[in-house]
């Protein structure tokens, strides 16, 4: 792509990468490694006509945990606290990802979510996300 002088990498996150993550602390840093290494590859190309483009993903329709359950042999459960549409999300990752944008985050609420760890101290967002870990983790249970 450097040498034809144009491509356009687009890597996907998620919004998790963007804060700590107890007891899912693995995937919450995979997360934040595939942001900041997008960043910078971003950073990087410029100038090379090669684009990167990093999708932070918040909570979309998905039909996940139905098809989890139903390989794992645990009860189906419906997802909840859906924000953005599957349709929605690659809309706007594309769009993103044509344009240049290093960072697409869909959704307005997702947006506003992505603010927390700036605005919060850190450890009312490692209680928050601890707190919601436990709580997805009990309705599990």
């Amino acid at each position: 792509m450097i040498h034809r002088g144009s491509g356009r990498i687009m890597n996907v996150s998620s919004l998790a990468a963007l804060q700590p993550g107890p007891l899912m602390n693995i995937y919450y840093a995979s997360k934040a490694y595939i942001h900041f290494f997008s960043e910078a590859l971003a950073n990087e190309l410029k100038g090379s006509g090669v684009t990167v483009t990093v999708l932070l993903p918040g909570l979309f329709n998905t039909n996940f945990a139905s098809t989890a359950a139903r390989y794992s042999g645990a009860p189906e459960k419906k997802e909840k606290l859906v924000t953005t549409s599957v349709e929605e999300v690659a809309r706007k990752a594309l769009k993103g990802m044509m344009k240049g944008r290093i960072r697409v985050i869909p959704g307005f609420s997702n947006k506003l979510l992505s603010l927390a760890p700036r605005i919060l101290p850190r450890n009312l967002m490692l209680i928050a996300v601890r707190k919601i870990q436990e709580s997805i983790r009990n309705k599990e249970a």
